[in-house]
């Protein structure tokens, strides 16, 4: 029933996913819109179980791919930007699609300003996404103390 729902909700989501499983199945991979390519050779198994798994990865890899692929983009851009203003703040790595920074107190709003000129790049340069792609900011003196910057 939820399935159904949703699916009406989001009528495309199904033919997408075909063109996606017919794509599997003829390369045996799947590649992300930046090309990154990953192999799934159990779609060409006799055990259907395996052909469906695969197929499933497939969609869920394209999509991942894409958005770790975005993400390490945003990553070079933002220290780019950093090493050009020689702040003292750094990219210290990610967690899923979140970067994770060490900021100091007195580069916070110059750190903020180039996080907005980030995502502004990265809706310029990658035009064909069309869904919005918002960044949630918070900063504070650990992972349980933070404050809403958005």
């Amino acid at each position: 029933k939820y399935l159904e729902m949703y699916h009406r909700t989001f009528p495309s989501i199904p033919k997408w996913q075909k063109v996606r499983n017919r794509e599997v199945m003829k390369n045996g991979e799947i590649s992300s819109f930046f090309g990154r390519v990953r192999r799934l050779p159990a779609v060409s198994s006799p055990e259907r179980s395996l052909q469906n798994e695969a197929m499933r990865q497939g969609t869920n890899a394209r999509i991942q791919m894409t958005v770790a692929d975005m993400t390490s983009w945003i990553v070079t851009k933002v220290g780019d930007y950093l090493e050009e203003l020689k702040t003292d703040s750094v990219v210290v790595g990610t967690v899923h699609d979140s970067v994770v920074m060490d900021v100091h107190n007195d580069e916070r709003d110059d750190v903020l300003s180039v996080l907005d000129l980030v995502m502004e790049d990265l809706h310029n340069t990658f035009s064909w996404v069309t869904i919005p792609m918002v960044l949630d900011k918070s900063a504070g003196p650990s992972w349980d103390e933070q404050e809403d910057l958005s």
